[in-house]
């Protein structure tokens, strides 16, 4: 199954240069959020919890990517960001479900998503990795990654 992620193009050449598509730390965000309400996912807070009160607490962190489960709902998402980012340009990424789960990524509903009454229209697949950097040392060779260009998709090693 294909799923559907809306990045930026700043973020599309650093997976480029990178040469795969890396979680991003969820786990550093969320502690260091004075007020936790940005990213307040259930299961990483309980998972999370759980890390701080092992013996490497700050060494380990949750990376995640959100990826929608509809080609409709990503690219009218991508439209709307566009239409209020000013100058930065987001675009949609099309992977399997098989090629991040391959990496080690786990998978669960996201429980924020919301979109046009759709249920359940976003997953998030997340890791555990000894690992404080913004993003994660796992994730999807660009070569596993397609962009939309118009209406086509090209692979992002063509890019």
């Amino acid at each position: 199954m294909y799923l559907y992620h809306v990045t930026t193009d700043k973020k599309i050449n650093d997976i480029i240069k990178d040469k795969k598509l890396k979680g991003f730390n969820w786990s550093k965000g969320w502690r260091d959020i004075k007020v936790k309400i940005k990213y307040p996912h259930r299961l990483f807070i309980n998972i999370d919890e759980n890390l701080l009160n092992g013996p490497d607490a700050n060494l380990v962190s949750i990376f995640r990517v959100c990826a929608w489960r509809y080609e409709r709902v990503a690219i009218d998402e991508a439209g709307q960001y566009n239409n209020v980012a000013g100058p930065t340009k987001y675009n949609v990424l099309r992977f399997t479900d098989e090629n991040i789960e391959l990496e080690g990524f786990n998978h669960s509903i996201d429980d924020l998503a919301k979109k046009n009454g759709i249920e359940d229209p976003a997953s998030l697949y997340w890791l555990v990795e000894r690992n404080d950097d913004e993003l994660s040392n796992s994730g999807i060779p660009f070569d596993k990654i397609q962009i939309l260009s118009g209406d086509q998709w090209i692979s992002l090693a063509n890019v």
